[in-house]
C-alpha cells in the first residue's frame, strides 16, 4: 500500500482492490469443496470423513420465538465449527490458482515495486480478499471474467457495490472514476482501517492510531471499577486490556505520546481513579511493570512490549529469508539476507519498515553467533561470546593487528580450541569463556541464536524483559534495607488468597494508606494512630505497637513471635517471623499471621470511616472464621489441581538393557567448582556384559548440559568406530533425549553438538532413545565422578574398563 500510495510518476498505474464476499461461508458449493480436496491430494477416506461432517449438519430457525424444527442444507459451511475456517481456507486455493494462471498468461498483471521484488497480486485472509493489479481497462475486463468463473464453480458471490478500490496518484481522477464505474465498484478510496490496522498512514501518527486508545478507554469504562478487587483488576488488565493493542503493536511502532497515554490509562484504572476524581498513585507505572519477584506486579510497559513484538518480526526476516515479507523488504530496500542487521532505512522508507528497524535495535542486543566451523564469524567484529549481555571479544594489547575469523582459533585436526592461538590474542578471562563453547567434530555451519532463551529461539517474553531492563527503576528502600528478590519470590509463592497477597504487597511496599503515609503524600491530616490516638500511625505501630494490636496478638496466641523479634521494619518482621519459619505447617502459619494483620487493618478502617471500634474478642472471632474459610478454599483448590493433573509416572524406565537391541549405552557428565568437567560413557551388550567404559576431561567446561551432550557424542563416535549396530541409548536426564527425539535443537546452546549427534544417530541402522531412572545410570555416573578427581597425569592412560569391573 505504501508503494501504491507513493506512485506519483511513471506510465504504469496500479490499484488496490478490496473485494467483499456475500455470505462467504454459506455459499460454498459442496461438489467444489470435495473436488478441490481431491485435486489437492487428500485421501478419499479423509474426504469421505469431511463429507460426513459437512453434509450431515442440521439447522433450525425460530418462528415467532418457537423452534420450527431441524432441516438439512445443500451447500455452505457451518459457522462456529472449528473445522469450517480451515476448509474455507482450502476453498480459497481455487481463487488463488485462477489468479496465478491469469498472471502467467499475462491476462492480469500484479504489482512489482522493482526488479528485485517479487510480484504481489493478491493477499487473502479468510473471506477478505485484497487484489493488487495494474489499473487498465484490459486487466479489469479479465478480472471481471475471472470473478464470474470463480463464482460459477465455487458458489461465492462478489458484491462489487460493497467493495472498494484505491488507485495510485499518477492516475488522474477522471480515469479512476471511469475504471471504478466499469468495475461496478461502490467507492473509490479505502476505509480507514482494514483487519484492525490502518489502511494508509497519515502525517500524524497519533491521529492514525488514536483508535487504539479509544478502544482501550471503552473497555476500561465498561468495567465497574469500584466492584473489582485488586486481584480482579490485575486479571482484567493483564488478560484483556493489555492484549487489545498486541496486533497493532506487532506491525507498527506506536508514537511515544500514545504509549504514554496508554500507560497512564492503565495506571489510573489500577489505582481507582474515575472521571473527575483523582487517586494517589503510590507507585509509578514503571515500578508496577517490574516483575513480581522484584517488587512490582508484572504488568507490561507498552513501549517495551511494542519493541519486543516488532523484534519478533525482525527475527523472522533474519531467520526466514524466503517468506514473502522478507523477500519484499529485501528487494525494496536492496539488501542481502546476511546484511539485514546492518541495513540502513533507505530512501522514502515506509512506516512499517521503520517500525521493523526499531524492533531490530532490540534484536541486536540479544542475538549472538553459535560457533560451528567458525568460518562466518569475524572474531573481533561479531558478537559470539555467551556473556550477559552477549559480547564480542577484544584483543589484548600487543596482539597482531589482523582481523581473523573464529575458524583461525580452531585446531583443524582435533576440532578443538587452539589454546596457543587463543592465548596470543586474548587474556586469560576471555580464553576461559571461549573454552566453554562446545565445538562439533563435523563441519557444521555457524548460526545466529537468541541468547536469552535456553533453546536459542526468540521469544517476546525474554525480549520484553531485555527491553524493560533499560527502564527498570531502582528498587525502593522499605525500612532499613532493600527487599531482595528471594523474599519477593517467597511472598508470591505463598498459598494465600489473592486479596491477602496484595495486602502483603502493599505493606511491604509501604503503600498501605495509613495516616503517616497519607500525610507524607501531602494530605492535610494528623498522622496519629486512629485506634489509640497516641503515636504516629506507621505500619509498625499499627500492627505491632498499638495496644489494640498487642491485645489481639496475645489473645490469638501469637505474641511470642513479637517477643522474639526486635521491633524494626515491617519487612524485617516478615523475614524473621514468616520467611525463616521452616516448620511443616509454614503455609498455614503464614495464613494465620497475614489474616491477623488483615483483621487489624479492617479494624483500623472501621474506626477511621465508621467511628466504630470492634471489640478484641470479636476481632479474634472474625480472625478464626477468616482463617478457617481461607484454609478450606486453599484445600479445595489444591484438591482440584491434583485431580486435574492426575498421577504422573515416577522416575524412568527400570529396565537397564532394552529388549530387542544388541547393545545399550549410558552416559553422564560431572563438574567440580566450575573449573573442570568430565564426560563418561559405558557400553554393554544385551546380556549385560561390560564392553567399554571411557571418560574425558574438559578443562574450563562446567555446563552440565554441554557435558552430557559431549558424552553422548563421544559414545556414538565409539559405536561408529567399533561398527556397533542396534544400539539403545539411555540417559537419566530427559532434556538431551527429548531434544534428540524432537530434533528441536538448531538454536539451543548445545544445538551445534545435537546436530552432530543426530547425524551420528542417523548413521546407525537401528537405535532407540529412552529415559531411565537415576539408579540405572550409576555406572556412567561413577566413571564421570571418578575422572573428575583425577590429575591430568593420572587420568592419561587410566583403565576405566578394569576399574569399573572391579567395583
Amino acid at each position: 500500500m505504501h508503494f501504491v500510495k507513493n506512485k506519483g510518476q511513471g506510465r504504469e498505474k496500479f490499484m488496490a482492490l478490496k473485494l467483499d464476499m456475500e455470505k462467504a461461508y454459506d455459499r460454498i458449493e459442496w461438489p467444489y469443496l470435495f473436488a478441490l480436496l481431491h485435486k489437492l491430494g487428500f485421501s478419499p477416506i479423509w474426504i469421505n470423513w469431511i463429507r460426513e461432517c459437512v453434509t450431515t449438519a442440521m439447522f433450525s430457525v425460530l418462528v415467532n420465538g418457537q423452534s420450527a424444527g431441524y432441516f438439512p442444507s445443500s451447500r455452505g459451511l457451518r459457522q462456529g465449527d472449528p473445522l469450517s475456517p480451515l476448509l474455507f481456507a482450502l476453498c480459497t486455493e481455487g481463487f488463488t490458482a485462477l489468479i496465478k494462471a491469469a498472471i502467467m498468461n499475462h491476462r492480469l498483471h500484479g504489482v512489482r515495486m522493482n526488479s528485485r521484488c517479487p510480484m504481489v497480486s493478491h493477499l487473502l485472509f479468510a473471506d477478505d480478499s485484497f487484489l493488487f493489479l495494474r489499473a487498465s481497462q484490459r486487466d479489469d475486463v479479465n478480472l471481471l471474467s475471472l470473478l464470474r468463473e470463480y463464482e460459477s464453480i465455487s458458489g461465492q458471490r462478489v458484491n462489487l457495490m460493497k467493495s472498494a478500490a484505491f488507485f495510485s496518484p499518477n492516475m488522474v481522477q477522471s480515469d479512476q472514476e471511469d475504471l471504478g464505474e466499469f468495475l461496478g465498484i461502490g467507492s473509490i478510496g479505502l476505509q480507514d482501517h482494514y483487519l484492525g490496522l490502518p489502511s494508509l498512514m497519515g502525517s500524524s501518527k497519533i491521529d492514525t492510531f488514536r483508535y487504539v486508545e479509544e478502544k482501550l478507554l471503552s473497555v476500561l469504562a465498561g468495567w465497574k471499577n469500584r466492584c473489582l478487587s485488586s486481584a480482579g483488576k490485575e486479571v482484567l488488565l493483564k488478560s484483556v486490556a493489555m492484549a487489545l493493542p498486541v496486533y497493532v503493536m506487532s506491525c507498527f511502532r506506536l508514537p511515544l505520546e500514545l504509549i504514554r497515554r496508554l500507560n497512564a490509562h492503565m495506571a489510573r484504572f489500577w489505582w481507582g481513579a474515575t472521571e473527575g476524581h483523582r487517586r494517589i498513585h503510590w507507585r509509578s507505572w514503571k515500578y508496577l511493570c517490574m516483575s513480581k519477584f522484584y517488587g512490582g506486579l508484572g504488568f507490561r510497559e507498552f513501549g517495551c512490549f511494542n519493541q519486543a513484538l516488532l523484534a519478533k518480526v525482525a527475527w523472522r526476516i533474519l531467520k526466514e529469508p524466503t517468506t514473502l515479507l522478507a523477500r519484499i523488504y529485501r528487494g525494496r530496500y536492496n539488501f542481502d539476507s546476511n546484511r539485514f542487521l546492518s541495513v540502513a532505512p533507505g530512501s522514502n522508507p515506509s512506516y512499517g519498515w521503520r517500525s521493523i528497524l526499531f524492533g531490530r535495535d532490540l534484536l541486536q542486543q540479544g542475538i549472538r553467533w553459535q560457533v560451528g566451523n567458525g568460518e562466518s564469524i569475524r572474531a573481533f567484529e561479531d558478537t559470539w561470546l555467551p556473556t550477559n549481555p552477549p559480547s564480542r571479544p577484544s584483543p589484548k594489547p600487543g596482539a597482531l593487528s589482523s582481523h581473523p575469523f573464529v575458524s583461525a582459533f580452531i585446531d583443524p585436526g582435533s576440532k578443538q580450541w587452539n589454546l596457543a592461538a587463543l592465548n596470543c590474542f586474548f587474556d586469560n578471562a576471555l580464553v576461559a569463556i571461549i573454552r566453554q563453547l562446545p565445538l562439533p567434530q563435523r563441519r557444521l555451519v555457524d548460526d545466529i541464536i537468541w541468547h536469552y532463551e535456553a533453546n536459542g529461539l526468540f521469544s517476546v517474553k525474554s525480549a520484553y524483559h531485555l527491553a524493560f531492563s533499560h527502564l527498570r527503576p531502582v528498587p525502593r528502600k522499605t525500612g532499613v534495607s532493600v527487599i531482595d528478590s528471594v523474599l519477593w519470590k517467597w511472598v508470591w509463592t505463598r498459598k494465600l488468597p489473592p486479596k491477602l497477597l496484595f495486602f502483603l504487597w502493599q505493606c511491604l511496599q509501604r503503600v498501605l494508606p495509613t495516616r503517616e503515609a497519607l500525610a507524607t503524600s501531602g494530605m492535610d491530616l494528623l498522622p496519629v494512630c486512629t485506634a489509640c490516638g497516641r503515636r504516629e500511625e506507621t505500619l509498625e505501630h499499627l500492627f505491632f505497637s498499638c495496644h489494640v494490636a498487642r491485645r489481639l496478638w496475645r489473645i490469638t496466641g501469637f505474641h511470642s513471635r513479637l517477643q522474639t523479634w526486635k521491633l524494626g521494619s515491617f519487612a524485617g518482621f516478615i523475614r524473621h517471623s514468616l520467611y525463616n519459619y521452616n516448620e511443616p505447617d509454614a503455609d498455614y502459619f503464614s495464613l494465620q499471621v497475614v489474616c491477623l494483620l488483615w483483621r487489624l487493618w479492617k479494624n483500623r478502617c472501621s474506626v477511621f470511616f465508621d467511628r466504630k471500634q470492634v471489640r478484641i474478642e470479636t476481632l479474634a472471632s472474625q480472625w478464626r472464621h477468616q482463617v478457617s474459610e481461607a484454609d478450606l478454599a486453599i484445600l479445595q483448590s489444591n484438591h482440584s489441581a491434583s485431580a486435574t493433573l492426575g498421577s504422573s509416572a515416577n522416575g524412568g524406565l527400570s529396565v537397564h538393557v532394552a529388549n530387542g537391541f544388541q547393545y545399550v549405552v549410558t552416559f553422564d557428565g560431572a563438574t567440580r567448582l566450575g573449573l573442570l568437567g568430565t564426560s563418561a560413557f559405558v557400553i554393554k551388550d544385551s546380556s549385560g556384559c561390560l564392553l567399554s567404559a571411557q571418560a574425558r576431561q574438559w578443562d574450563g567446561v562446567n555446563d552440565a548440559l554441554v557435558l552430557e551432550a559431549l558424552a553422548l557424542r563421544d559414545v556414538l563416535l565409539e559405536c561408529q568406530r567399533r561398527n556397533l549396530h542396534s544400539v539403545s541409548v539411555a540417559r537419566d536426564a530427559k532434556i538431551i533425549i527429548d531434544k534428540c527425539y524432537a530434533r528441536d535443537f538448531h538454536h539451543s546452546k548445545v544445538g551445534i553438538l545435537l546436530k552432530e549427534i543426530c547425524c551420528l544417530l542417523d548413521d546407525l541402522p537401528d537405535y532407540s532413545l529412552r529415559f531411565i531412572g537415576r539408579s540405572n545410570n550409576r555406572e556412567a555416573h561413577s566413571v564421570a565422578r571418578h575422572a573428575l578427581f583425577m590429575s591430568p597425569r593420572m587420568f592419561k592412560g587410566f583403565d576405566f574398563f578394569s576399574w569399573l569391573r572391579c567395583m
